[in-house]
């Protein structure tokens, strides 16, 4: 390798590092938020797609970890050091085309599984054992403004069924939620359509999910682009290296 092209490469892949080091900890963050987020939905439903989010952490977390080395290896022109970034590089972009593939696949299917998730759940809501599914229920009803599967009524429909109970809706399908607020005995019948949601939670679930998991999948294809340069970068330097006679 000429030597000006060495030294090119060589600051190309000091500042490949400190943008991984950067991106790892955006990785991390997104990967987070959409757990976070999703988290009290998992009790509601036991579609796998959202994994994908997991495996963002853990790309995230070791991209940021192993970016030092990497920075570290190609200023010091240590071999073992960029021969550690490069297989742990690989790793990384395995686990990115993982995650991009889950999101992808998932994506597509989602809504095959998500509506039986749902309508199995919500006859365990309430439950004493079922503290995930009941809290599951009252993030995703106020948070998207809905009630129930398809409409309110699948309170009734599934709920009341198979429990035998005389309660409308759960508060938290109150337009304003507080105590007993979904309690019919407390609710005029001509004023309740005026003071719940109405409209179901299945269509804006999906689309939240859809979102997060197209983003999800953008991120880790683009990543593993950028990747795979600073791989090739990475070998070619360790090869230079090997050529000046330098083994450690």
């Amino acid at each position: 390798m000429n030597e000006s092209y060495y030294k090119v490469t060589r600051i190309i892949v000091v500042l490949f590092n400190f943008i991984f080091f950067i991106t790892g900890c955006g990785i991390l963050s997104f990967g987070i938020y959409v757990q976070i987020e999703k988290g009290d939905y998992a009790a509601v439903s036991t579609t796998k797609g959202l994994t994908a989010s997991l495996l963002l952490i853990v790309a995230g977390f070791v991209t940021a970890l192993i970016s030092f080395t990497g920075c570290l290896g190609a200023f010091k022109e240590k071999r073992t050091l960029l021969w550690i970034f490069l297989i742990m590089m690989s790793l990384i972009v395995i686990l990115e085309i993982a995650s991009f593939i889950i999101a992808l696949v998932y994506r597509m299917k989602l809504k095959d599984d998500l509506r039986g998730d749902m309508i199995s759940s919500i006859e365990e809501y309430g439950e004493d054992d079922q503290e995930g599914i009941t809290k599951g229920w009252d993030w995703i009803q106020q948070k998207f403004e809905c009630c129930g599967v398809n409409d309110s009524l699948d309170w009734a429909r599934y709920y009341e069924k198979a429990n035998g109970s005389h309660r409308i809706v759960p508060d938290s399908c109150c337009v304003t939620e507080k105590k007993d607020c979904g309690n019919p005995y407390r609710m005029a019948n001509h004023s309740i359509k005026n003071k719940i949601y109405n409209k179901g939670c299945f269509n804006e679930l999906e689309d939240f999910l859809k979102y997060n998991l197209l983003t999800i999948g953008i991120i880790a294809a683009v990543l593993v682009v950028i990747e795979l340069v600073a791989i090739i970068l990475a070998f070619l330097l360790i090869t230079h290296i090997k050529e000046a006679g330098e083994f450690v």
